[in-house]
This record gives structure tokens, sequence and C-alpha cells, in this order.
């Protein structure tokens, strides 16, 4: 009995202890595994930029038979990917002739400026943005005298991550265009022609382009012939 009784003893105790280390190794091993991925996603959010643009719509409008007066719209819905935000800035707005009456959400906007030739617009928040909260903004502007030649375009950079792209050229009924195209840039690298419309909207007098998840960098252009 004393020999069956001290096999028993020597049997159970190092199971026992074997099976503590292995708990302890597992929750480390747990642990460290936590704390690489909280440092992965961690690395991630701060490499995100800014702002995300789930989607923009430019609206290129002529008012008059000359094309000499129109107007360019563009709408916005935005995500802010980090906290603490409270502004955004639209830059490199530029275009051949004057442009004016420069308006954010139908108000004069907080702060403009030129730099290079190029209008930047300020749209303040009026608050701190959460991460994820998501904004809508109008920025519109008339443009004089910017389309005199017989062949014209509008190009759009995109500048931050975007999810949708539509670009929208909306012709006056007394001046359709002969013909058109739409191609996009990147760099010095050859344009490259992209998918458009088969016909044009009789109807609306309008020509769309929508491109899902438009490439940081690239430009974008509708191309028309009066």
């Amino acid at each position: 009995m004393l020999i069956y009784c001290g096999s028993i003893d020597i049997g159970f105790w190092p199971d026992r202890i074997l099976g503590k280390g292995q708990q302890t190794i597992a929750a480390l091993t747990v642990l460290i595994l936590g704390l690489a991925a909280l440092l992965l996603v961690r690395r991630w959010s701060l490499k995100r930029p800014t702002f995300t643009h789930l989607s923009v719509e430019k609206f290129l409008i002529f008012r008059d038979p000359t094309s000499s007066a129109a107007q360019l719209c563009t709408r916005m819905s935005t995500r802010a990917n980090h906290s603490g935000l409270t502004q955004i800035w639209f830059r490199n707005i530029s275009s051949d002739g004057p442009i004016d009456n420069v308006l954010v959400d139908g108000r004069q906007p907080s702060k403009i400026r030129r730099v290079a030739g190029s209008l930047e617009v300020c749209k303040d928040f009026g608050r701190s943005l959460h991460r994820g909260d998501v904004v809508q903004t109008e920025l519109c502007y008339d443009l004089h005298n910017s389309f005199p030649g017989k062949r014209e375009g509008i190009t759009h950079v995109t500048g931050t991550d975007t999810t949708k792209l539509a670009i929208h050229v909306r012709f006056h009924p007394n001046r359709p265009p002969e013909s058109f195209r739409a191609f996009v840039g990147y760099g010095s690298s050859t344009e490259q022609p992209l998918a458009m419309p088969l016909e044009f909207d009789q109807n609306s007098h309008e020509i769309i382009l929508d491109i899902r998840r438009p490439r940081v960098g690239a430009y974008y252009t509708i191309q028309w012939d009066w």
C-alpha cells in the first residue's frame, strides 16, 4: 500500500506543475499577441489619411449659350479618420478665367487664400470631430470666360483617399458638345481612355463620368469639342 501511494504521489505532482506552466505560457502568449495586434492597429490608424471622401460629385453647369458663364459645385461626404479635427482645406482651385462668388455650404468660407495662382478654401466644422464622424460639404464658385477654346475640359485630381467620384458636365441646350471623351492620367505616364456614355443625354444635356475607387494622385478628365 505504501509503494502504491508513493507511485501515485510521484506521478501526480509533476503533471500538476506542468499544467500550471502551460497555462502561464498560454496566458503570456495571448497577452503578447494582443499587444502586437494593438500596436499594429495603432500603427495602421496613425498612417491613415486625415480624411476619406466617401463620395465626391462635381457639377459643371453652363449658364448661357456662349459658355462664358458657368458654375462649378462639388458635393462631398467626408469621414474623419482621426479625432480632434476642426477644419478641412480644399486646394488647387484654378481656372483659365476669373473665379468669384466662392461659397461653402451656401456661405462665405471662413478662410480663403491664393497660393501659386490657385485658390485654397477652408471649411471650419465649428467643433472638434471624432474619428468616424461624417460631414457633408458643398463648395461652389462661378467661372467667367474659362472655356473659350474649340476643345475644352474639366479635370479632377484625387488628392486624398476617395471611395466614389462622379463628374457631371451639364451643357446649355443651345450649345451641346460635338464630341467628347474621358481619360485618366498619373504623373508622367500615358493617359488612358475611360468608358463613357454612348450618347449625349438629350433630356438633361449632360454627360457623366463615374469612377469607383479613384487612384490617389491620378487626374480624371472629361474633354469635349464644341
